[in-house]
């Protein structure tokens, strides 16, 4: 049901951020299997995956190695709980340079506390928290402002 979503993304050239399961449900785990097949589909699309339930870290060492068009956002709640495979995936260049931040509707200034109690060396913070969502995002480029378009006015409106 996505897939002209995809296609227009992949066409304006903008990532996609899709959930990837539900946390405390049956269904919390993602399906490898189908986002495997959207990746494979639109190679030139650039996924980022907000993961409720994060895989093994063999499993995101296989993402990492198989699906290069797929990214993370690791939010806040994660990052405070750092799971052992998280924590290691951090450490690795994959998810360093696979990785950014999101606040997860938690107040900025307590996630990002959050954030820096874990002591990541400043160069990951950097990559987490600005570098890599200014290069998926293309942020360092220049955007031309359009002037604003007037409203044309319903002619039914203007009769009555």
């Amino acid at each position: 049901h996505m897939y002209p979503l995809f296609a227009k993304a992949v066409e304006l050239g903008v990532p996609v951020l899709v959930q990837l399961g539900a946390a405390g449900t049956p269904e919390g785990r993602f399906n490898l299997s189908e986002l495997e097949r959207v990746a494979e589909d639109f190679d030139e699309l650039v996924l980022l995956g907000a993961i409720a339930e994060w895989p093994e870290r063999q499993e995101l060492e296989w993402i990492c190695s198989n699906l290069e068009n797929l990214y993370f956002v690791i939010d806040a709640n994660v990052l405070a709980a750092t799971p052992p495979g998280v924590r290691g995936f951090l450490a690795r260049p994959c998810g360093r340079n696979r990785c950014c931040w999101g606040s997860y509707g938690i107040a900025w200034e307590t996630a990002l506390q959050q954030f820096h109690q874990l002591g990541r060396p400043e160069e990951v913070e950097h990559r987490l928290l600005r570098g890599n969502a200014t290069r998926l995002f293309r942020l360092d480029r220049e955007f031309k402002i359009l002037p604003r378009a007037r409203p044309v006015p319903d002619p039914l409106l203007a009769e009555r």
